[in-house]
């Protein structure tokens, strides 16, 4: 268990790392996420918008590029995930900064910076998607904890001690509801508790398991065996009490003699 664990950690730890999309990314650096972005997202999206991929970035040939907020992600760490630490300490702010990129004044993908060894941010990724753009824009400011989720490619909000869904991804995951986080902790546990290691060409390239079951299908499971439980208290207290009647019935019968 720990040993897979591990393995998923290391995929979400893995969203903290450089993940160039351009010839350009290595040369542009800043000191603070803020710089970076105002130095470089603009000029990074525009040269995708020309490129043959637009469509890919949901782009056009428009240069009326604007951003929004930068918002800092979180993670969850290998506690969390084992359940061995409780509530909001098992999600942890990371190294990536995202910003939602409106062209035309209309959300239509997202693009982040990260902090190098060096200390220094570059590009992360541009291309987490428009269903994550469209969710940043009708919040316009969060008060909680964006994070993300590997190797489910889910995100998610932790605001106000309930965790709601914030792609199309996580949307699938929750049905629509908001969860309770300690629910949501069983949640990702459930799902992940009986990952194995996948592997390719002798190298372990990612795990396999349950990890995209659905949150209703794992509490309809935990409600089942809450009830077969419940029956067979139920059913305990039926024949000790039918016991215990008997026993009293037939002492008293016994004196009336």
């Amino acid at each position: 268990m720990k040993k897979y664990v591990g393995i998923l950690i290391g995929a979400l730890t893995f969203l903290m790392l450089p993940s160039l999309t351009d010839s350009l990314a290595n040369d542009f650096q800043s000191a603070s996420p803020e710089e970076f972005a105002k130095e470089y997202f603009k000029a990074i999206v525009l040269e995708h918008g020309q490129s043959e991929d637009a469509s890919h970035y949901n782009l056009t040939k428009s240069e009326s590029i604007e951003f929004g907020e930068l918002h800092q992600i979180s993670h969850l760490t290998e506690a969390f995930v084992s359940m061995k630490e409780d509530g909001e300490a098992g999600i942890v702010p990371g190294n990536e900064w995202i910003a939602v990129v409106y062209q035309d004044g209309n959300p239509v993908n997202v693009i982040g910076t990260f902090r190098n060894e060096h200390g220094v941010f570059e590009l992360s990724t541009f291309g987490y998607g428009k269903g994550l753009a469209e969710a940043l824009d009708r919040r316009k400011t969060l008060d909680g904890q964006l994070f993300y989720e590997l190797p489910t490619n889910a995100w998610f909000l932790l605001e106000n001690g309930t965790v709601s869904a914030m792609n199309s991804v996580s949307e699938s995951m929750l049905k629509g509801e908001k969860v309770d986080l300690n629910d949501f902790q069983k949640f990702v546990f459930e799902r992940f508790k009986d990952t194995q290691e996948i592997i390719e060409n002798g190298e372990v390239t990612s795990v396999g398991g349950s990890y995209t079951t659905p949150y209703d299908e794992i509490q309809g499971k935990e409600n089942s065996q809450n009830q077969l439980y419940l029956y067979v208290l139920a059913a305990i207290l039926i024949v000790f009490g039918s016991t215990i009647f008997f026993f009293a019935y037939r002492k008293r019968a016994l004196k009336n003699e």
